[in-house]
């Protein structure tokens, strides 16, 4: 439990951190590819003017993927620990 807390805190950082990265790289060419590329989903929500959909999108996409990683670590140390404990 203490793992997923922590993969989601860090999903939010990394989150921040690159809609920040975005938000400066889409000033500086004053277009939205930036976002499409750090963001995809967010993006394919822009293209298919669903504009609603894509700050969800974009707020969740990286605590979604820590979270993914988060389990599949878990799930690899319960099997490890089960063939140790054989």
């Amino acid at each position: 439990m203490k793992k997923l807390l922590i993969a989601i805190l860090v999903g939010i950082a990394l989150g921040v951190f690159f809609f920040v990265v975005a938000m400066l790289a889409d000033g500086a060419c004053h277009c939205v590819k930036p976002t499409i590329v750090l963001f995809p989903y967010a993006g394919i929500a822009l293209l298919d003017s669903w504009e609603y959909v894509s700050l969800p999108l974009m707020a969740i996409q990286f605590p979604l993927y820590a979270t993914a990683i988060a389990k599949a670590n878990l799930e690899i140390d319960f099997d490890a620990e089960l063939r140790h404990s054989r």
